[in-house]
């Protein structure tokens, strides 16, 4: 509070030396401070030039440079934006060209090949695959033609030489003689259509025929000289002949043509000289 008491108290707050007390402010005093006993501070003067901070400090020049200014600063980065702008413009520019180059001279011409080949496929190849098949099927022809000339032959041959060595009497038809059955008998006759039409179908078929007008004949002379031939000869019958007969009937060809050449090699093991 602000007031007097006693010995000349006023202010705020404490006493001085004097009796007069001062809480929160010095005591006022007109009196001039005493001299100091110490050296002034040194004087400073700063004068900025250019980016450069320049000071005088009790008459010690200290510089400092500032590096460069703000507005360089912006310069120099607006400057290296436009560079690389105008870098990657260029850039993309040349790939631009570059692949343009690439689609004209490599692409295109690919393209136009394949469409050329495309339409040449579609206009030439099937007059040519055409052309082919004709040609290969004539060739076929003739080569089957040719093979079944061969195999003609080669029976024709076969049944000359048989004829002339064993008198022209087969398995089979000595057999249905025993038997007491004619030439023209069912079983001979199917016989000789399963020849002429199934065996003479295949080089398998006509192979067999050839090789059974070739032994066939010196076979059966072998079993006519035989104490028991009749009996062997009736029982040729009941084991393959009948069994071929019935398959052929049956539409069994295949199964027939094993049946008949079991017959020839068994007829052949069983009449050794």
């Amino acid at each position: 509070m602000l007031g007097t008491y006693g010995g000349g108290y006023s202010g705020y707050g404490g006493f001085d030396g004097q009796g007069v007390g001062t809480f929160g402010y010095p005591p006022q005093s007109s009196a001039a401070p005493p001299a100091s006993s110490t050296s002034p501070l040194p004087s400073a003067s700063v004068a900025p030039a250019g980016n450069t901070l320049s000071m005088n400090l009790g008459g010690v020049n200290v510089n400092y440079n500032l590096g460069p200014s703000m507005s360089t600063l912006a310069a120099q980065a607006g400057q290296f934006l436009n560079n690389s702008f105008s870098n990657d413009a260029t850039f993309l520019g040349q790939t631009i060209v570059g692949a343009n180059s690439l689609v004209t001279n490599l692409t295109q011409p690919l393209i136009n090949s394949a469409q050329t080949q495309v339409q040449f496929d579609n206009t030439q190849l099937p007059s040519f695959y055409q052309t082919l098949a004709g040609q290969n099927y004539s060739l076929g022809m003739s080569a089957v033609q040719a093979e079944s000339q061969a195999a003609q032959a080669s029976v024709a041959a076969s049944q000359s030489a048989a004829s002339s060595a064993g008198g022209g009497c087969y398995i089979t038809s000595a057999v249905c003689d025993t038997l007491g059955l004619p030439d023209d008998c069912h079983t001979l006759t199917v016989l000789r259509a399963f020849r002429d039409g199934f065996l003479s179908r295949s080089a398998v078929g006509r192979s067999f025929i050839a090789e059974y007008y070739a032994t066939a004949p010196a076979l059966v002379s072998r079993i006519f000289k035989r104490a028991d031939k009749v009996e062997y000869l009736r029982s040729l019958y009941s084991r393959f002949i009948l069994p071929a007969l019935l398959s052929i009937e049956w539409g069994q060809s295949d199964n027939a043509f094993r049946i008949y050449r079991r017959m020839v090699y068994a007829v052949r093991a069983e009449n050794v000289t």
